[in-house]
């Protein structure tokens, strides 16, 4: 996991702070933290792992554990964590199971997208000749809509309604797109209309695309690392991309 980061619009500067984190009595490390990391509106910090008992931690702003989600998958990859209305949700996507998840902080399932839901022509083949996907990462529109990567296989993003209803596929290995990984990806409603910024990892560049799946173009080539995941960062009225 990121523990220092890249800002691509300042000259903000990260340093990692060692033994933060303290675990709860039965553990004595994170785990596997091939997964992401979400904060919730009150600053606990929700920690994905390969961890079939503690497949997602929770910790409080002070770094001291605090429970583990209950019925959390082990294959969380990408998640993000959304506040509608007076509520916060999960969603999150199984590398593993092939699917997208949306359940509550305390693990109650609510909306389920098995990749099923994706038209078989949007996926990679494998060696028994089945479609199938890899999902890395998601994020959630204003409006509800959810993009999902399938970023360890096709690298297509597939749009569904907040309800699950399948929409639009676009992206992919092919021109205009050319994405090799295209690992996770944020909404950034700070343009009108809001766009995709996606992590094109093997590429190493970041680049942009509209909801609707045209392509803008290249926001930053990075030519001494693999990008792999974006948050973005408010301040006082400055966005920042911020590059892990």
């Amino acid at each position: 996991m990121f523990l220092n980061a890249l800002s691509l619009f300042s000259k903000d500067t990260w340093k990692s702070q060692p033994n933060w984190l303290e675990f709860s009595d039965s553990r004595d490390k994170v785990g596997n933290m091939h997964g992401d990391i979400a904060v919730s509106s009150n600053g606990d910090v929700y920690v994905s792992v390969g961890d079939p008992k503690a497949g997602l931690q929770v910790y409080g702003d002070n770094g001291k554990w605090k429970r583990n989600v209950p019925n959390a998958p082990s294959d969380l990859h990408g998640f993000v964590i959304k506040k509608e209305g007076e509520q916060e949700f999960i969603y999150a996507v199984r590398v593993g199971g092939g699917e997208l998840i949306k359940f509550t902080l305390d693990g109650k399932t609510v909306l389920q997208i098995p990749g099923s839901s994706i038209p078989d022509k949007f996926k990679r083949k494998g060696k028994d000749g089945k479609p199938f996907v890899r999902l890395t990462g998601a994020d959630v529109s204003q409006n509800g809509d959810i993009f999902i990567t399938d970023g360890y296989s096709s690298d297509h993003i597939h749009q569904f309604d907040k309800k699950g209803k399948y929409l639009n596929s676009f992206g992919g290995k092919n021109a205009p797109y050319g994405f090799r990984t295209l690992h996770k990806l944020v909404i950034d409603s700070r343009f009108n209309p809001a766009r995709i910024i996606g992590m094109d990892r093997a590429n190493n560049r970041v680049v942009h695309m509209g909801l609707d799946g045209k392509f803008i173009g290249v926001l930053k080539k990075v030519f001494y690392f693999q990008p792999a995941s974006i948050f973005i960062r408010i301040g006082r009225s400055l966005v920042n991309y911020e590059v892990g």
